[in-house]
């Protein structure tokens, strides 16, 4: 069996297994800059999670920094914008007294109005020993996995009043979650969960929160994944162009009329609308 399990490892990392050993010995690169992950501390946490991701995550080596509300502001329309369709995610949060904790997203993230993903998401809490000697920095790491009573893992919706909820929330069920954010990305709540995580309160104290730092990483994009992003990209700027169009109808007609845009070509419309220094250049 343990030999089994060497050459398993092996074909997921592509790497031996005394390598892949070490690989895991050490905390994964982060690109980006983190306000949590910092020193000792945050290398320790990097190794614990690491150790508790599934397979296909545990041998990345790198964890790029996605989102931070330090950079990008707290924002659940921004937030939205830049990390949804991006794979597996882990998302770390730092409230105003200082406890670091967060979730594992093992699918990607989307904007629904029920839950979704699936047994390999947990959540996870950073605590202190009260050692003063460990191997783990005095930092420890309490993940906290699926009871599979239920399939509540992961809930992300805002912007609409008739919701369920808006904001980003995590296991129990609709309204009283494990974790949750709310829709201005600067509150939230944490109650205990039999249900989906079987996690504690992730707070010592005060079940509500008040965010200081909330980070989002990604691991490396799979092939799928980018030609799902670029197609989603793609569809994205086509939108736009739609309701550009549908904007500038009014003055569309008038271009008809005056014979410099046949009804024919009106799909083309952003052409007639397109200006660039060389064109102009070339009027004078």
């Amino acid at each position: 069996m343990g030999n089994n399990q060497g050459k398993h490892h092996e074909n997921i990392s592509g790497t031996s297994t005394s390598s892949t050993i070490k690989t895991l010995n050490n905390p994964p690169k982060l690109i980006g800059t983190s306000n949590i992950l910092t020193g000792e501390d945050g290398k320790s946490i990097c190794k614990q999670i690491r150790n508790q991701l599934p397979p296909e995550q545990r041998y990345h080596n790198e964890w790029t920094l996605l989102y931070s509300n330090r950079k990008h502001g707290a924002s659940i329309a921004t937030f939205s914008e830049i990390v949804l369709h991006h794979g597996p995610s882990l998302l770390f949060i730092q409230d105003m007294e200082g406890n670091i904790f967060g979730a594992f997203l093992s699918v990607s993230l989307d904007k629904k109005p029920q839950f979704f993903g699936d047994k390999n998401c947990f959540l996870f809490l950073v605590e202190k020993s009260t050692f003063t000697e460990t191997e783990n920095n005095n930092t420890i790491v309490k993940c906290f996995k699926s009871t599979n009573r239920n399939d509540n893992y992961i809930y992300f919706n805002f912007g609409n009043k008739y919701n369920p909820y808006n904001g980003l929330a995590f296991g129990g069920r609709m309204g009283t979650f494990s974790l949750c954010i709310q829709e201005d990305f600067r509150h939230g709540k944490t109650v205990g969960d039999l249900l989906t995580y079987d996690s504690p309160q992730l707070t010592p104290l005060d079940n509500d929160f008040e965010i200081n730092t909330l980070e989002y990483y990604i691991f490396p994009l799979s092939e799928s994944l980018q030609i799902d992003l670029r197609y989603r990209q793609k569809a994205k700027q086509a939108k736009k162009q739609q309701v550009l169009g549908e904007e500038n109808s009014a003055d569309i007609f008038i271009m008809q009329q005056a014979g410099l845009m046949s009804g024919e070509n009106a799909h083309i419309r952003e052409t007639a609308y397109k200006r660039t220094d060389d064109k102009s250049d070339e009027e004078e």
